[in-house]
């Protein structure tokens, strides 16, 4: 269940981009978001609230989920309606989360 929220969240934060032209990619502010989160999610969760979280064991793993998450979900906002500027606004707010946060976002 947690999992499947994980995914909502990345493709909530990402379609809401939509709406113009601009950098990065859907595919790459897909990627940018899972590489923060999984990074949290390995330093500051315990063993157990990622097991809760029905995370793979790794980090590296993690990663590697979500790209193959985000390579299915890459049509979710055409071309034409990406808005870059928005995507990395969602990028900039989980970048220097505290551990804290982090926690906050995965228990959400």
């Amino acid at each position: 269940m947690k999992r499947i929220l994980f995914s909502v969240i990345l493709a909530f934060g990402l379609t809401s981009a939509c709406g113009g032209d601009g950098d990065p990619t859907p595919l790459e502010a897909c990627q940018e978001t899972g590489v923060l989160l999984c990074g949290y999610y390995y330093e500051c969760l315990s063993e157990a609230n990622r097991d809760l979280l029905n995370l793979p064991p790794t980090e590296e793993e993690c990663v590697d989920d979500n790209d193959a998450r985000c390579q299915l979900n890459n049509d979710l906002c055409p071309d034409d309606r990406w808005h870059g500027d928005a995507a990395d606004e969602c990028i900039d707010a989980y970048t220097g989360l505290s551990c804290s946060e982090a926690q906050d976002v995965a228990n959400n």
